[in-house]
């Protein structure tokens, strides 16, 4: 399973993503059954770097020129999080 999100800036740096993400993950890992979660964020982005940190994903490594930004290429953090990571995680 992938995930996305995007809110706008006004909404940034006020938990949202936090708090819907962490609920997001319980209802994926206890309800579906799910293994795994990947994402992947621009490289630019330190705070989805870190929103994904605190929740408990592990960096599994960079996409070189994965997206394209106009015609400059943009390199792609890839991201994961396993069932098991996520039940030994404090919440």
């Amino acid at each position: 399973m992938e995930l996305g999100y995007a809110l706008g800036k006004d909404h940034w740096r006020q938990g949202y993503a936090q708090e819907a993400l962490a609920c997001f993950l319980d209802h994926c890992f206890e309800a579906l059954a799910v293994r795994r979660i990947e994402a992947r964020v621009d490289s630019r982005n330190a705070a989805s770097s870190g929103l994904l940190r605190r929740l408990g994903f592990v960096s599994e490594g960079c996409l070189r020129e994965w997206m394209m930004e106009g015609t400059t290429p943009i390199d792609s953090q890839l991201f994961a999080l396993l069932a098991h990571e996520r039940a030994g995680a404090t919440r």
